[in-house]
C-alpha cells in the first residue's frame, strides 16, 4: 500500500510539473506571437463608438417604451406548457457549465502527456488548447463585465414591477432583486453563441438562432425585461467578437482576410493554430 501511495504521489507531482511547464510555454506562445502587420490593431474611432451607443441606446429606448410594460401581460397569456419549456431551456444560459467545460478541457490539454505523439498531433493539441482558451476567455470576460454592470446599474427585476414600477433603479445595492439590466444569461449565451458561430461559420444561423431563443426564454421566468435580454445579447456578442479580433491579430485560432474580416484558421494555412 505504501509503495502504491509513493508511486501515485510521484506521478501526481510529475503531472503537476509537466502541466506547469506546458502552461508557461503556452503563455509564452501567446505573448510572443507576432501580430499580423497587414492590418492595424483594432481601435474603434470615437465617432464609431458614439454611433454604436446612439444606435443601441435608441433600440433599448424603443423596447423600454413598447415592450417592457407589457411583459406581465405576455406572461399572463402564455400557455403553461410553453412556460414550462422556456423555464427548462433558460438554464442552458448559465455560465457555470460553459466555463467548466472549456476550462476543464483546457486543463486536460495542459496536463496530458503528448510526448508520445508526432509533430502533427502535438500541433493539433496546441490548436485545440488555443480554441478552448478563446471560448473560456470570451465567456469569462463577458460574465465579469455583465456582473459589474448589473450591480452598478441596479435595475429592479420584473417581479418588483407592481411595487416599484418600470424604471426603478437602486445602484450598488448588491441585491439580486436589483440586478436586472443587462441579463447575465443572455450575455453568457450570446458570448458562447457568437464564439461558436465564428468557429463554425457554416452553422452560424443554427447556432445564433439557438442562442437567441435561450436568451428570450428569460422573459418567461419574469427575471428580465426585453431590454435586459437585448442589451445582454449585444454585450455578450460584442465581447466574443472583440476577443476573436485580438486572437486574429496574433493569428491564433483566427486570421484576418484581405478585407480585415475575421475567419478561422485551418490546418493547411501556415502558422500554428
Amino acid at each position: 500500500m505504501s509503495d502504491f501511495k509513493d508511486r501515485w504521489s510521484l506521478t501526481a507531482r510529475q503531472h503537476l510539473v509537466r502541466g506547469r511547464e506546458r502552461a508557461l510555454a503556452f503563455s509564452r506562445l501567446l505573448n510572443e506571437r507576432q501580430r499580423d502587420r497587414r492590418h492595424p490593431p483594432y481601435r474603434p474611432t470615437p465617432i464609431g463608438v458614439l454611433n454604436g451607443f446612439v444606435l443601441v441606446g435608441s433600440l433599448l429606448v424603443v423596447l423600454f417604451i413598447l415592450a417592457d410594460p407589457y411583459l406581465t401581460l405576455f406572461q399572463a397569456t402564455m400557455q403553461p406548457e410553453v412556460r414550462d419549456f422556456l423555464e427548462f431551456v433558460t438554464d442552458i444560459g448559465k455560465s457555470d457549465w460553459m466555463l467548466i467545460a472549456t476550462g476543464g478541457f483546457l486543463i486536460y490539454q495542459i496536463f496530458r502527456d503528448i510526448s508520445v505523439h508526432g509533430i502533427r498531433r502535438r500541433a493539433a493539441v496546441v490548436r485545440a488548447s488555443a480554441t478552448a482558451t478563446y471560448l473560456f476567455v470570451s465567456v469569462l470576460a463577458a460574465g465579469l463585465i455583465v456582473v459589474v454592470l448589473k450591480y452598478v446599474i441596479g435595475r429592479a427585476r420584473p417581479k418588483l414591477f407592481d411595487t416599484e414600477g418600470l424604471a426603478a433603479f437602486h445602484p450598488f445595492s448588491f441585491d439580486p432583486s436589483w440586478a436586472s439590466f443587462p441579463s447575465g444569461h443572455a450575455t453568457n449565451v450570446a458570448a458562447l453563441g457568437v464564439a461558436l458561430a465564428l468557429l463554425f461559420p457554416r452553422a452560424r444561423i443554427v447556432i445564433l438562432t439557438g442562442a437567441f431563443w435561450i436568451a428570450v426564454s428569460r422573459l418567461a421566468t419574469r427575471s428580465h425585461y426585453p431590454t435586459d435580454v437585448v442589451a445582454g445579447f449585444l454585450l455578450g456578442g460584442a465581447v466574443a467578437w472583440l476577443t476573436a479580433r485580438i486572437f486574429a491579430e496574433r493569428r491564433l485560432v483566427f486570421r484576418l482576410d484581405a478585407a480585415g474580416r475575421i475567419e478561422r484558421r485551418h490546418v493547411h494555412q501556415k502558422g500554428t493554430s
